[in-house]
């Protein structure tokens, strides 16, 4: 691996950080709005706060696993389908594994959080 690979990756992954951070700022302030808009009393406001942190842990994973599998894959059409078949499809599978059974481990994975499910 050359320097210029190097210094490409670490831009790539500071760019990847990047979008995190903004898209959790972006998270953070359409729910501080809409809770000023619609709450009653402004006591409540910040009540589930801590799920704007699960937001950013979940997009950083994804994203990591994105960058992953373009760093191995160096084919574009074929990261991407690897990419989706792990996101849609291994994801799911994963989770009702876990949850197969009575077994209560895939219940506090993100999935299970009410902030992400529709």
């Amino acid at each position: 691996m050359g320097i210029v690979e190097l210094n490409n990756e670490k831009t790539n992954f500071t760019l990847l950080i990047g979008f995190v951070l903004a898209s959790t700022l972006m998270t953070f302030l359409t729910g501080l709005i809409v809770g000023l808009c619609f709450s009653p009393d402004t006591l409540h406001i910040f009540k589930g706060i801590k799920y704007i942190g699960y937001f950013a842990l979940m997009a950083t994973v994804y994203l990591m696993v994105a960058f992953l599998v373009a760093i191995l894959v160096k084919r574009t059409e074929l990261s991407i389908i690897i990419y989706f078949v792990l996101v849609l499809i291994f994801d799911n599978l994963l989770w009702l594994g876990l949850t197969f059974k009575q077994s209560q481990v895939g219940y506090f994975t993100f999935r299970s959080c009410r902030f992400f499910s529709a």
